[in-house]
């Protein structure tokens, strides 16, 4: 399958074009180049500016391609809406770009560009986390400090699960954006971290003791060792025997370490591994399990650097299926929430599927 010329030069110059707006970060220009190249071998020879005539559209194009974790399945449906959906944005900037050139390409057919609907729901799984148990049992397991690799992975595991970090920002933030002791760090790209599109926020760490312990001892160990600047999950070489830590800048790779070094610290622990996101999912899981008030939901989500509730409770609401049992089974042992009560208190215990209940309690007492 051959690619048009000029196809590949107008991609070039929109990927150009996003870089330059500066509102993406370089990870996210190298996953728009993987997505576009997929726009690419759908046009084949045909000039994109004459798209509107390829026999098969786009977004079932899209819904054929192979997924490459899972052999005999398609793309995931998350996968496919990123992928359209930046088609589309590249011919909006087409028309833009070169309007005489893609003329046939109309807003009209500009809108048909969405992701095909499965013909049948996907299978609704419980949703996958690193529970306290199993981060406590990692992060605590005896071990010999000597082996800095592995103590490093512990307090990886304890970190992650308090902080909520994506992996990417943890493995590059440095010694001087965690405070232990005030439980925040600072995740700022001017500091070196790498975070997903660029975001900048302090966040804090869940108030757990254990794990604050772990995390205090190898944060005490790195600066005493280590400069301000180096970070915090600090690389580590081994020479006869000896291990210590390198003065080498983290590579490219560094997430892939992290990932290696985890599946060793699950095999010595004795639990089936799970990916070092998912204790960001266990940290989401975790506070938003402990929220009482509607403050505290907002705390939980703006940690986790969601722009909305919305994305949180989208992403993180759905419980697995033996503790949403748990929480139904015990609802006879409840009060029952009268509408004579008093509305700041009910505010304060109600969970964010009950907000539209309580707007009609404010309206009513508005009358």
């Amino acid at each position: 399958m051959t690619v048009n010329r000029t196809n590949y030069k107008h991609v070039a110059e929109y990927l150009d074009y996003v870089q330059a707006c500066g509102t993406c970060s370089p990870e996210s220009i190298s996953r728009y180049r993987f997505y576009l190249k997929h726009l690419l071998l759908w046009a084949d020879e045909v000039p994109l500016s004459d798209a509107c005539s390829i026999r098969q559209p786009f977004p079932e194009y899209a819904a054929q391609i192979p997924s490459p974790k899972q052999a005999g399945a398609y793309l995931a449906a998350e996968s496919q809406k990123k992928l359209v959906g930046l088609a589309r944005r590249f011919f909006e900037w087409a028309k833009s770009a070169y309007g005489p050139h893609y003329r046939s390409i109309t807003p009209l057919w500009i809108k048909t560009m969405r992701p095909v609907r499965p013909s049948t729901p996907p299978a609704v799984k419980d949703h996958d986390y690193v529970t306290l148990d199993e981060v406590l049992r990692l992060a605590t397991w005896p071990i010999d400090r000597s082996n800095l690799a592995l103590w490093a992975t512990q307090a990886s595991a304890a970190m992650l699960f308090l902080s909520g970090q994506r992996s990417g920002a943890y493995v590059t933030t440095p010694i001087s954006a965690i405070s232990i002791e005030q439980r925040l760090i600072e995740q700022r790209p001017e500091l070196g971290v790498h975070t997903k599109n660029g975001k900048s926020a302090t966040t804090y760490l869940l108030p757990i003791p254990e794990l604050l312990e772990v995390v205090g001892a190898w944060d005490a160990y790195v600066r005493k060792y280590l400069a301000p600047q180096s970070v915090w999950y600090a690389p580590v070489i081994s020479r006869w025997g000896s291990m210590s830590f390198s003065d080498a800048a983290p590579g490219r790779h560094r997430n892939q370490a992290l990932v290696k070094r985890f599946n060793q610290l699950y095999a010595l622990v004795g639990l089936p591994y799970k990916h070092p996101h998912l204790f960001r999912h266990g940290h989401a899981v975790y506070g938003l399990k402990h929220c009482r008030t509607l403050m505290e939901y907002q705390a939980v989500s703006r940690n986790l650097m969601h722009s909305n509730v919305q994305i949180t409770d989208a992403v993180y609401a759905g419980l697995e299926s033996k503790e949403r049992a748990r929480l139904i089974a015990g609802l006879s042992n409840n009060a029952e929430c009268q509408p004579g009560g008093d509305l700041t208190t009910l505010l304060n215990q109600i969970s964010p599927g009950d907000y539209t209940r309580a707007i009609y309690m404010l309206s009513q007492r508005m009358l």
